[in-house]
């Protein structure tokens, strides 16, 4: 239910802001980086909307290396 409801609003702003741009809900790192060379080698990862950085693990053992853009404070 924690994640329902700290994720249920996330999503709701990421589809109104893209029926009002166009831009994708999940949105790969080149396309809101275009000029970041690392952005276009982080090609298993995503921004879900603006806010949500989606970093899947996808090898054995649970590490993943995650490219995250520079100007955003993470958290």
């Amino acid at each position: 239910r924690f994640r329902e409801a700290v994720l249920r609003p996330v999503l709701r702003a990421a589809y109104a802001e893209a029926q009002a741009t166009g831009l994708p809900v999940m949105r790969p790192p080149a396309l809101t980086h275009p000029g970041h060379p690392d952005a276009r080698r982080a090609t298993h990862q995503y921004l879900l909307g603006p806010d949500v950085l989606v970093a899947p693990v996808l090898a054995p053992g649970g590490a993943a290396d995650v490219w995250c853009p520079p100007e955003t404070e993470w958290v």
